[in-house]
């Protein structure tokens, strides 16, 4: 028996069209998902979506996606890194693709 026959291929995701999909169901709520801000700094400036880890702010259309989220705070986390903090993902929770 050959592997295609035990284990179907599933179809590949392709991303770009998640990624539209995704904004143009914000645009349709009537969001900007491009000008989320979750508050305003103390030194002034607009808090962005950040790795909390790594406190790097997520860029180009990885901020749009983190954007489109509805979410109180704007820090994110990979699993593994939620895991190496000693932290949990609740059951049931999905992820949000984020472009390399």
């Amino acid at each position: 028996m050959n592997k295609t026959t035990k284990f179907p291929q599933q179809p590949k995701t392709d991303i770009y069209q998640v990624i539209t999909n995704q904004i143009i169901a914000e645009l349709e709520k009537g969001k900007l998902p491009w000008r989320k801000r979750w508050g305003v700094l103390p030194n002034g400036k607009a808090e962005v979506a950040r790795n909390y880890l790594t406190k790097q702010p997520y860029t180009g259309i990885n901020s749009v996606l983190l954007g489109c989220r509805s979410v109180e705070r704007p820090y994110f986390l990979t699993f593994k890194q939620a895991a190496q903090l000693g932290g949990s993902i609740r059951k049931g929770a999905k992820g949000i693709p984020i472009v390399y």
